[in-house]
């Protein structure tokens, strides 16, 4: 199981997840219940086109109740980025446009991906995706960031699926050695089989305190698809503490 740079909630009530039967719109309630300020009043503005991040794949899954996850591999060529906004745009069948994250009153780990490192690939995941029904594309614009020299160092380990009454999520350990807590931090995975993605998610986590010491169970991400035994990817990405 490949672990990326990861961060997430300390002292920690659980992030929230969905059952497999909930609508979008459920779900986005209660990952936005997990930040202080989950959700944005502006619309994502991509401006300069991004010359040191680029996309590398996309992938559009399926879930129970018509649920539906945009999970996209980015790669950094030269040094890290804060802040990348991300434009996502799907189109139907005929061309028409069917969702956009270009709206605002959503989240901003759906317009961005806080932090980009170089050298590594990293999983930015839209998973409040809809009406994207039938054969169609996906097209994906990434803005500049903020370069950053000075990266947080959050990390996660022990990565792996469990259960409960609200069905089977990931969940994980994480420890904060960036010296400063870290507040309102998205949480990405996919599960890769054959390398293909057949399951995508996100999380939100509230805050994780500055401490050497590990968080157990420290997050709950619920899939959009069926991870089964596949393999795990997990990328999240540190904002406190990021400077030049």
């Amino acid at each position: 199981m490949r672990r990326c740079l990861c961060a997430a909630a300390a002292g920690l009530a659980a992030a929230l997840g969905l059952a497999a039967c909930e609508s979008n719109i459920d779900r986005s309630a209660k990952i936005a219940a997990q930040g202080h300020h989950a959700i944005t009043d502006t619309q994502v503005k991509v401006g300069a086109v991004n010359r040191g991040v680029h996309v590398v794949s996309t992938s559009l899954v399926r879930g129970d109740g018509g649920a539906q996850a945009v999970a996209v591999r980015l790669r950094a060529d030269g040094g890290a980025q804060a802040a990348v906004p991300v434009s996502l745009t799907v189109k139907g069948a005929g061309g028409a446009t069917a969702y956009t994250n270009g709206l605002a009153g959503i989240q901003p780990s759906l317009q961005q991906i806080a932090l980009v490192m170089p050298g590594r690939d990293v999983w930015w995941v839209d998973d409040q995706v809809s009406g994207a029904t039938g054969a169609g594309s996906i097209h994906v614009r990434l803005g500049a960031g903020r370069l950053v020299r000075r990266v947080p160092d959050v990390t996660a380990s022990a990565v792996h699926m469990t259960g409960d009454s609200s069905g089977r999520y990931l969940t994980g350990t994480l420890i904060n050695r960036s010296g400063v807590a870290q507040a309102d931090l998205p949480l990405f995975a996919v599960a890769l089989r054959g390398g293909r993605v057949v399951a995508a998610g996100r999380a939100i986590i509230g805050r994780l305190a500055a401490t050497p010491s590990p968080v157990r169970n420290a997050f709950s991400l619920y899939f959009v698809g069926a991870p089964g035994d596949a393999q795990i990817d997990v990328t999240v990405a540190p904002t406190a503490g990021a400077g030049a």
